[in-house]
């Protein structure tokens, strides 16, 4: 079984391309899934939130396991989790773990694709995560800095006040990061890593048309009945869309001025993605999917 990684910033294409790819590879009679590594669209209540892409939910015909079916291709780690719930790094991995153990000897791809960089880097760096590479005997944190603490989490899991507070940080690391899981369970022949490239201007379009699409589509009407049910605090940690949805729902902003500052926060988050982008390691930069299909075949 073989890994292809694709990433790249919001709205650069991941999803579409990874559907594109696994299409083609049952094209030349190779099987192949696709798993999710948004640490957003692991929550059942968020799909517009998240841009999460549309499909049914039904059974895998590869193993016993619901899976999101869109343009006929089966998308796992998805829906998995409730926002009832904190779905935490250690949390992925495992669930990672189990699933491509089940699906070994069944296919002969894992597509893995989404936004949350640091999922995709556990996977693809093959990381034992437990204790967490911050702390000690699994119990204590050492001394690391604000930036070493901001640099193993992801900003997503985290309001700003809480990102910003070492003391939060560590608490939240000592919590979430105390589950063993077996070392030598990724059972890949090969990983390939692919970086989507894109322009900052078309991007810039890309991700209002984006906003304002699913806006239309109802994210509003989304927020409101998660801001009913769990409140603003939930919201605000589950970061960008959901937070600023959340002062919509609150009514400190109206619809145009949340286009204009999700736009801006986006395009702000995406420079940060860049950031952690060029410093993945033996990664491919493309600007189409044949670079894919001449590399992996």
């Amino acid at each position: 079984m073989k890994l292809i990684t694709i990433l790249g910033v919001t709205s650069s294409g991941k999803s579409n391309m990874a559907i594109e790819l696994a299409k083609y590879l049952l094209s030349v009679n190779k099987k192949s899934v696709i798993i999710n590594c948004d640490s957003r669209q692991v929550y059942k209540e968020l799909n517009l939130l998240s841009g999460k892409i549309e499909g049914e939910i039904t059974k895998s015909k590869f193993i016993d396991k619901q899976i999101l079916l869109s343009d006929s291709i089966e998308h796992f780690l998805i829906n998995n989790t409730t926002i009832k719930e904190v779905y935490s790094l250690n949390n992925y991995i495992q669930d990672f773990v189990s699933l491509t153990q089940l699906l070994s000897n069944k296919v002969d791809y894992i597509i893995l694709t989404g936004g949350t960089g640091l999922y995709a880097r556990a996977i693809t760096e093959e990381y034992q995560i437990n204790p967490h590479p911050l702390s000690d005997n699994n119990t204590t944190l050492s001394t690391p800095t604000l930036k070493e603490l901001q640099d193993s989490l992801d900003t997503n899991n985290f309001n700003n006040s809480d990102w910003n507070n070492k003391v939060r940080l560590e608490n939240y690391i000592n919590k979430n990061h105390k589950t063993n899981i077996s070392p030598n369970y990724y059972e890949f022949s090969t990983k390939y890593k692919f970086i989507i490239q894109i322009e900052n201007h078309e991007l810039n379009l890309k991700v209002k048309n984006r906003i304002i699409d699913r806006i239309k589509l109802g994210m509003l009407e989304e927020a409101f009945e998660l801001y009913i049910t769990y409140g603003f605090d939930r919201l605000d940690k589950l970061g960008l869309e959901c937070r600023y949805c959340g002062y919509y729902c609150l009514g400190y902003i109206s619809t145009e001025e949340l286009i204009i500052i999700l736009t801006l926060r986006t395009m702000q988050y995406v420079k940060r993605q860049k950031t952690w982008l060029n410093k993945e390691v033996n990664a491919i930069k493309i600007n189409s999917i044949n670079n894919i299909f001449d590399t992996v075949l």
